[in-house]
């Protein structure tokens, strides 16, 4: 439509329809008949009834304006007066460069979340949240899955009864020679909650450890063969700790101060539940993006499936770019192609 006396900017509209104040303003006219003026046709332009008309008609107008205004707040896509309050709700923090639209995709991903964690409702969500920059959804297929360990109970796992002595030992010295018997120092860390109140139990000979079990790279369960207690204050700090020293043959290095759990330890790891989000290269390299990928993710998905995102390679979307020597791609390319 073009700018005129019923266009002004808070109603003008990128639409070829008449403007809504002309037809509201043509409806009132046609109301009054030809009771105002002598010839039977509609008020002389510039009159007060035909004033009375045009500026009812504009009020009319800005008001149903509003009420569309207002029944917006409720989309989505087109929530703008309201949608700091809505990403309040929502736990949104939006980015300090987000623009409107970018902060509406993200509103409008978080309101699937109560759908569930499927593969066709993440994929929904990616969509609203990223548009063109989502590209797909890669999730291990069964026959893929490998379990590690390979079978239950073998090594690293330490399968023990419910009711069986836990102990936490923490290592003052570093284990640097592995494949021989080594023997390093330890002191005790106290153990809470078995029992309640229970003082720190020292290692003994035969006691089954797991050490660094927050890295999987470093998980090594090792057979105490021999175990010493030092004699001052009779292996008993004033602190109520047990210092001492263990042998064991060690599979993998460790730095001192890694921390070593005697009790179960029922830790088996699969792939199967691991997923990569393809996103644009543009998107992959912008940490913003990325942050947002990462929080919808662990919002949407359960507490034992892991998820990576990568880029996708230019000309083939369904192919991840390959990590190179020398080029940046650090935390979202992969070390072999994958395809989706």
């Amino acid at each position: 439509m073009l700018f005129s006396a019923f266009t002004p900017v808070d109603l003008y509209e990128l639409s070829g329809a008449t403007p809504i104040a002309e037809r509201i303003y043509d409806s009132l006219i046609s109301g009054l008949g030809g009771q105002y003026s002598p010839d039977g046709g509609p008020p002389p332009i510039g009159s007060r009834q035909e004033a009375l008309c045009y500026m009812q008609a504009l009020q009319i107008a800005r008001a149903r304006q509003r009420l569309h205004e207002a029944r917006d707040q409720r989309l989505p896509s087109k929530v703008v007066d309201l949608l700091p309050v809505r990403e309040t709700e929502y736990g949104l923090v939006p980015g300090p460069n987000d623009t409107i639209a970018q902060r509406q995709a993200a509103f409008a991903a978080r309101k699937l979340l109560p759908k569930g964690g499927t593969k066709t409702n993440l994929i929904a969500a990616l969509t609203a949240l990223l548009g063109s920059d989502f590209v797909t959804l890669y999730v291990n297929p069964i026959n893929t899955a490998l379990n590690f360990p390979v079978t239950c109970g073998a090594w690293p796992q330490n399968l023990q009864r419910a009711d069986a002595p836990r102990k936490i030992v923490k290592l003052t010295s570093p284990v640097d020679f592995i494949g021989t018997a080594k023997t390093v120092s330890y002191t005790t860390l106290p153990t809470p909650l078995y029992p309640l109140g229970a003082q720190a139990e020292a290692i003994v000979a035969g006691d089954v450890v797991v050490f660094d079990t927050g890295s999987s790279g470093q998980i090594d369960r090792v057979n105490v063969t021999g175990a010493t207690v030092i004699p001052s204050f009779q292996g008993v700090s004033p602190n109520g700790t047990i210092s001492g020293t263990l042998t064991a043959n060690f599979t993998r290095p460790h730095e001192s101060g890694s921390m070593g759990y005697v009790g179960d330890f029922p830790l088996w790891l699969s792939p199967r539940r691991h997923m990569v989000v393809f996103v644009s290269a543009a998107a992959a390299a912008d940490p913003e993006r990325k942050r947002k990928v990462h929080d919808l993710m662990s919002r949407m998905v359960k507490a034992t499936t892991t998820w990576a995102i990568t880029a996708s390679m230019p000309g083939s979307p369904n192919v991840s770019t390959q990590w190179q020597l020398g080029v940046p791609g650090l935390g979202y390319t992969t070390l072999t192609q994958l395809t989706a």
